[in-house]
């Protein structure tokens, strides 16, 4: 999903650099760089630990929420998040672009926000596909699985998927 992310931002989202290069395990430092920048610009040293802001950060980013969209009464995924654990994700994303620091868990959320605020590139890329297979389905988080549902033009519990029924503790209806 990232590959197709950084090709649907480098396609219609100019704010993006056209090199976008993702964080890699050596450079992870910086992305727990900025998780200590938060928990400090917010006062928060005394109850929050860094490695709460990155669970934060994976919580949100995996629900597909933009931090644009965090009070957004109607965005469904972020309705019910504590209004401390959006400044924390919102600061978080700040500091995170200001270091040009790209992970593919952001990559997604961004591809997802730009197929919902901008017809145009979701009408492009739906034209761009007859059939669209996703292998290891149960491996998508609630962000893939909106940009599926998006692509695909279905709403929720429209979009027939296969998975691996050794590799899911979902119901599975082999026929």
């Amino acid at each position: 999903f990232s590959a197709f992310a950084k090709m649907l931002l480098h396609i219609y989202n100019q704010k993006y650099p056209k090199n976008i290069k993702l964080v890699d395990e050596q450079q992870e430092w910086k992305i727990e760089s900025c998780a200590e920048k938060t928990v400090k610009d917010l006062h928060l040293s005394h109850r929050v630990k860094p490695s709460e802001v990155l669970s934060i950060v994976g919580m949100c980013q995996a629900k597909g929420i933009h931090p644009s969209r965090l009070n957004d009464p109607l965005d469904p995924f972020s309705a019910d998040i504590p209004d401390e654990t959006k400044k924390i994700y919102e600061l978080f994303c700040k500091k995170q672009k200001a270091e040009n620091l790209f992970t593919k868990n952001e990559l997604v959320v961004e591809a997802l926000e730009l197929l919902r605020s901008d017809y145009k590139a979701l009408s492009a890329v739906r034209s761009w596909y007859d059939q669209i297979m996703v292998d290891e389905y149960q491996d998508t988080d609630p962000a893939q699985e909106a940009i599926l549902e998006l692509i695909c033009g279905c709403e929720q519990g429209y979009l027939t998927h296969v998975v691996s029924p050794q590799k899911t503790n979902k119901p599975t209806l082999m026929v």
